[in-house]
């Protein structure tokens, strides 16, 4: 490599260096010296997280913002939202920043962009103002990716529209099975999650979730838990916090999460759907751990996320069952009966129409 070539490499890497500090001086700004703290919980969390200063500019994205939109933090730093947002989205996008700036509770929304691969994806945003001085000076938001989840209500939207005019009386069930899966889809809109160690904001984040969110230390007692263990528990924390999932869920229980919970002390990321008693009732959660560090890279202690899945479950076993009675139903018909997409091109059809 000539030495041209060699100061060029250097200098590249030269202005990511200054981007990166840059932003990390400008997230310091709005949060205060407490956010620092909490990078290692940022980068593990799989919705993402950002933050505008009070003209609309980025001055921070977690991963996985990231490795959504294919853009690199150096290349966020500096851009304004309505760069990256589809047009058609700018003006709701626009009055929703102005709303939220002054101080004004604005609700989940939804929007659309397009990555640097040409995809185009469907987010649902939460934003929450950042107060320093008694002031408002930016905006921390956290975006969920719903793509599959419009692109299965569209399908399902047309199949229903298809099926209708067929068999009328017999897809009663699988509606209603279908209006209980949207009811809890609808009721977990809304999540949050948190910037950094200032205990105010990250408290801020973690009640607006309403999945189960807690810290433990490396004895695997709680430190740490929002609101929703509260709720779930039907405890205050302070009486959560100190305790051991013995005391909580039972020996049995307790023996298992011991055993995933000390491999993530070891450094591994944990995902499992685990089923144990709350309050003597059996419920079923999809748990995401993974490991806290501190800045000399030692694990001090992990983070875990809980979903309650007890009502999906029992949504998805209901929607089975239906399909399986509207299935047998049309089997039963004597009349030929066939369902095909846009193009014409048959996708389904009944015993009598494949005889």
């Amino acid at each position: 490599m000539t030495a041209s070539a060699s100061r060029q490499v250097l200098e590249e890497k030269i202005r990511h260096l200054e981007k990166r500090l840059s932003a990390f001086e400008q997230t310091t700004i709005l949060l205060g010296e407490t956010s620092v703290d909490y990078l290692s919980v940022l980068s593990q969390i799989n919705d993402g997280v950002y933050l505008l200063d009070a003209s609309g500019q980025f001055v921070f994205v977690n991963a996985a913002v990231q490795k959504r939109s294919g853009i690199s933090l150096e290349e966020f730093i500096g851009l304004h939202f309505l760069d990256i947002i589809a047009e058609e989205y700018h003006e709701r996008v626009r009055k929703n920043f102005s709303r939220a700036m002054s101080g004004e509770r604005v609700p989940p929304y939804e929007l659309a962009y397009v990555t640097r691969s040409g995809q185009r994806l469907f987010l649902e945003i939460n934003t929450q103002p950042v107060y320093k001085n008694g002031g408002i000076v930016g905006l921390l938001g956290v975006s969920r990716d719903i793509t599959k989840r419009k692109k299965a209500e569209e399908a399902l939207r047309k199949a229903r529209l298809e099926l209708e005019e067929r068999v009328e009386q017999r897809t009663k069930e699988l509606a209603q099975a279908n209006a209980e899966l949207r009811k809890e889809i609808e009721r977990r809109k809304g999540i949050e999650k948190a910037l950094r160690k200032s205990e105010h904001l990250l408290r801020t984040v973690f009640d607006s979730v309403n999945d189960c969110i807690f810290v433990k230390d490396r004895s695997l007692k709680y430190t740490l838990v929002n609101r929703c263990m509260e709720d779930l528990f039907g405890r205050p924390a302070s009486t959560l916090v100190g305790k051991t999932d013995q005391e909580l869920f039972g020996k049995e229980a307790a023996a298992h999460m011991a055993e995933v919970d000390n491999r993530v002390l070891e450094g591994q990321v944990c995902e499992e759907e685990d089923t144990k008693p709350v309050n003597n009732t059996m419920t079923t959660f999809h748990v995401v751990k993974v490991p806290i560090y501190d800045s000399k890279g030692i694990v001090t202690g992990l983070c875990g996320i809980a979903r309650d899945m007890t009502r999906r479950k029992q949504a998805r076993e209901a929607l089975r069952q239906s399909e399986a009675t509207v299935r047998a139903l049309l089997n039963a018909a004597t009349e030929v009966i066939m369902l095909t997409d846009t193009q014409g091109t048959i996708i389904a059809l009944n015993q009598t129409a494949a005889q």
